[in-house]
């Protein structure tokens, strides 16, 4: 079985009538494509996709930016034509592969939820079930940090508690239904599966209990609610001999946890899947994952799915599942998953760390001297040239161009789903209520109908974190009762500031400035989004406290606090430094919420400001959402 991805180039670098075909049993240990924006490196992927969907091998596909979905859209034919494919190759396609859009959290495409209590089949090896009970639960106590709040302090013992009661509960062949169901046992444990006292004081199991309850009011509560559960036998399972390719649209999920979140669960689910299946040298299924950096991160940060990437990356391959990364910049990227990978296509990198992260790989294939030569050419490939390191192949190092695209390469925003799969709908593709696609639809964008006006389903999404789900914010007004007190840790506000400030109405999202301390409450939203990041306060007393960071190694270490804290305004790049920018900072905000520079203490604000960095715990966001500001969106 071989893959048609391109053609062999001559020495000048133009392409030859000379197919490159790649055998589909190397893909098995792992492929990476690297490539800078706009060089090929997606449309590359999805030629394997289209390739391997022929073929029979079902895909899995992990789409943050909305380029593989349009996977189901197919190319014109002329266009086709004029670029040298016979019409055979799209008749295939279309023939023999359907395509399915899953938006999670969303009824925009085909929604799809996840459970986060994972359990290995009672018939998997111990050691397999170990690993994969020890990544779900540090999966969902990492969620619980990031998402509900609970202290950083908590990790080791939450994981202990969690790991040993799913785990007695599994060898007890008992279940564990849902996150309400591990709350509830974490109170009450009718088996005395775990002796608590060893890790947790009955105040911190409570707490425990209350966060991952909270995982299931508002938001979040659609992933875990909303469409069909997430199970991979089903999703590639063939349909009338037609092979899926199951894309997930993540563009739905609308923060980086609820992003890491599913994904995490959806690589436990797979882990889970293949150590079911068995042993295999045969190809079973294809996982890719376009512009993965975000989730694999270098350096010591440890987003949700990145271990339990890495774990699927080591284990896959004896079970037949292929994988398959793409990015921009493999300096970004944990050097562990490349380590994995035995087959790489290289195309233009203009960045000097990215070529330099890569040189020994290009190295084991050509050698030291053929090395440097290549190297020095990739900043000048161009859109669809790569170079080709296997070592599987005839020969190690080999460019090629790539052949054209049996569909349309377009990058779709929610709306274009919401639109494609109403023209679905209304001829009869898919019905309504069914979350299948039985074959790839031929629907070009002049044929879609504007779509009428949909209902989105309506869920209770104001229950903030500290607060009990009696004392929901109604009607855009924050129900202050006596009880949510005792909810709060201890504020850094007096009890009788506290008191008083509760006593004033306070209209969520509604407030005039007017002071210091309205400008101090408009800075400090600029930093929720890197509070909730995995190292967020020490990045923010990092760079504040030095003014500057050498960019590299900040990426290194800092990789999503420093993508957020350029975007925020806190601070902006000099040559290779990242510098602290509070002045800008400052400015942009008094624009922003319209009070005047002489009405504003700068010496005064900035000192105030940097003591909330310098002091910060997740307890002030507390307050804060008590208060009414309206900055905070828990």
């Amino acid at each position: 079985m071989s893959l048609f991805i391109g053609y062999e180039v001559d020495k000048d670098g133009n392409p030859t009538e000379k197919h490159l075909e790649i055998p589909a049993k190397i893909l098995v240990r792992h492929m990476a494509a690297f490539g800078s924006t706009g060089s090929g490196k997606t449309v590359l992927a999805k030629i394997i996709i289209e390739e391997a969907a022929k073929e029979g091998i079902p895909i899995i596909a992990l789409d943050p930016q909305g380029d593989i979905a349009s996977l189901i859209k197919l190319a014109d034919p002329k266009v086709i034509e004029e670029h040298g494919l016979p019409l055979k190759m799209l008749r295939e396609y279309k023939d023999k592969v359907y395509v399915k859009i899953f938006t999670p959290a969303s009824t925009k495409g085909l929604p799809i939820c996840i459970d986060p209590i994972v359990f290995p089949d009672v018939k998997a090896e111990h050691e397999d079930a170990i690993r994969l009970l020890d990544n779900s639960s540090r999966t969902l106590v990492r969620v619980l940090i990031k998402v509900t709040g609970l202290p950083s302090s908590y990790e080791s013992k939450a994981f202990a508690v969690i790991y040993e009661l799913m785990k007695n509960y599994w060898q007890k062949d008992k279940e564990i239904k849902d996150l309400k169901h591990l709350a509830d046992l974490l109170v009450e444990d009718p088996l005395n599966s775990v002796d608590y006292g060893k890790y947790l004081k009955d105040a911190e199991r409570e707490r425990l209990s209350q966060s991952i309850r909270s995982l299931t009011i508002g938001t979040s509560e659609l992933l875990f609610e909303l469409g069909e559960r997430l199970n991979i036998t089903k999703l590639i399972k063939k349909e009338k001999g037609r092979t899926p390719i199951n894309v997930f649209f993540l563009k739905t999920l609308t923060t980086d946890e609820e992003r890491h979140f599913f994904i995490s669960i959806l690589v436990n689910r797979l882990y889970d899947w293949m150590i079911n299946q068995g042993s295999s040298k045969k190809p079973r299924l294809i996982f890719f994952i376009d512009e993965i950096a975000p989730f694999c991160p270098s350096g010591t940060v440890k987003p949700g799915p990145k271990e339990g990437l890495k774990l699927i990356f080591r284990q896959a391959r004896k079970y037949g599942v292929i994988c398959i990364i793409a990015t921009q910049s493999p300096k970004d990227v944990d050097y562990k998953a490349f380590e994995q990978m035995n087959t790489f296509a290289i195309g233009r990198i203009t960045a000097r760390q990215s070529r330099e992260a890569i040189e020994h790989i290009v190295t084991a294939g050509a050698g030291e001297t053929r090395a440097a030569k290549i190297i020095n050419k990739l900043p000048r490939l161009e859109a669809g040239n790569f170079v080709l390191v296997s070592p599987d192949l005839k020969k190690d190092i080999q460019f090629f161009k790539t052949r054209w695209l049996l569909t349309e390469h377009e990058t779709l925003t929610e709306n274009d789903v919401r639109k494609l799969k109403e023209a679905l709908i209304s001829a009869g593709i898919i019905e309504e209520s069914t979350p299948e696609v039985t074959k790839v639809p031929e629907v070009k964008p002049e044929e879609v109908q504007p779509p009428t006006e949909t209902i989105e389903p309506k869920t209770e999404i104001e229950t903030p974190v500290g607060m009990k789900p009696k004392d929901k914010i109604k009607d855009k007004e924050i129900n202050k009762e006596d009880d949510i007190l005792d909810e709060l840790p201890t504020p850094k506000m007096s009890e009788k500031e506290l008191e008083t400030a509760l006593k004033r109405p306070r209209i969520v999202g509604v407030k005039t400035p007017s002071s210091n301390e309205d400008v101090i409450a408009a800075l400090v939203a600029r930093l929720e989004e890197i509070g909730h990041t995995e190292f967020g306060l020490d990045f923010l007393r990092d760079l504040v406290k030095k003014g500057q960071l050498k960019y590299p190694i900040a990426r290194e270490w800092y990789y999503l606090e420093v993508k957020t804290a350029l975007k925020t305004g806190l601070a902006h790049l000099e040559g290779e430094k990242l510098v602290y920018d509070f002045e800008k900072l400052l400015k942009n905000v008094l624009d922003e919420i319209d009070v005047s520079e002489l009405n504003v203490d700068e010496n005064r604000v900035r000192k105030k400001f940097e003591k909330i960095i310098k002091s910060a715990k997740r307890a002030n966001f507390i307050e804060y959402i008590l208060l009414g500001r309206p900055f905070l969106k828990y």
